[in-house]
């Protein structure tokens, strides 16, 4: 139980920074970088895509990092990295370095996600293990409500966005510490991992993943980037400034991310294929929304 709450505790902090403010904070924030460094809609999508980028790096070398020296090392630089990135957008005096804190602590994401399951599968029993790896996933809904509420807040007092990303870095950088301490027993080597085809990759009946995978980068990839900016520029939601409307889209996008602890009972009740298909059409929905009613 001792290993169990440890495991989960720090892995729930590593993914609440992770795809919390580290990921979605550029999109939260997005109206109020805009105002403070002139960005215009091609500027921004450039710099979302450099952070879905280093999510994609962070990720190929979490890989090597865990079969050469066990899952701590990633989980540490990934948080290290989110530190170092989310200060930077604290202190950015123009759209570079913006764009460089943005790539860092987006790294993070890449880096700290996969290595928990490597670290659950060492220590814990294999009863414990799927409670561990909820806990830890819950993470994410958890950082991005508690990112949406510390932006709604902004508007509410009226403070300034620095401070809010100061928060989220000195948060990041206490997560690193968490993790660094609660992964003592994760520093064995995992072994190489066997190299591999790129034609191995190129098989029929993974292409139906890919283009599950592609739909759903592509859609979360705009949602998280621009769904806070384009209720902003239409005015905000009626009743609310125009500044804390984007923070109470991903509180509630973080919110509603707490569902995915029913995710297994879903599955078992209606089975993957159609949970799938659920999830995709809600997702078509939210699109949908945004585009044609951003201020209900």
């Amino acid at each position: 139980m001792h290993s169990l709450t440890r495991i989960a505790s720090a892995g729930s902090a590593a993914t609440a920074i992770a795809f919390g403010p580290a990921r979605i904070g550029f999109g939260l924030f997005l109206p109020q970088f805009r105002e403070a460094f002139s960005l215009s809609t091609p500027t921004a999508g450039v710099i979302s895509s450099l952070g879905f980028a280093a999510f994609f790096i962070g990720l190929a070398c979490s890989y090597r990092l865990i079969a050469r020296s066990g899952p701590r090392v990633p989980i540490v630089c990934g948080m290290v990295a989110a530190a170092i990135g989310l200060g930077t957008v604290a202190a950015a005096p123009n759209a570079i370095a913006l764009a460089l804190g943005v790539f860092l602590a987006s790294a993070s994401a890449g880096f700290s996600w996969t290595p928990f399951n490597n670290a659950a599968q060492r220590i814990l029993y294999d009863g414990d293990r799927p409670g561990a790896l909820t806990a830890i996933s819950s993470g994410t809904a958890v950082g991005v409500l508690l990112a949406g509420l510390l932006a709604l807040s902004l508007a509410v007092f009226d403070f300034g966005w620095r401070i809010a990303w100061t928060v989220f870095a000195l948060a990041a950088a206490i997560a690193a510490l968490a993790n660094l301490f609660a992964l003592f027993d994760t520093v064995e080597p995992a072994g190489e991992a066997p190299p591999r085809k790129w034609g191995e990759l190129a098989t029929r009946s993974a292409l139906p993943l890919y283009i599950v995978a592609f739909s759903f980068g592509l859609t979360n990839g705009v949602y998280v980037t621009f769904a806070a900016d384009r209720v902003a520029d239409h005015g905000g939601l009626v009743s609310l400034p125009s500044q804390a409307s984007g923070a109470v889209v991903f509180c509630a996008y973080g919110a509603m991310g707490l569902l995915g602890l029913l995710t297994a009972r879903l599955k078992s009740a209606i089975g993957l294929s159609w949970l799938l298909r659920a999830l995709n059409i809600g997702a078509a929905l939210s699109i949908a929304i945004i585009a044609w009613a951003p201020t209900s």
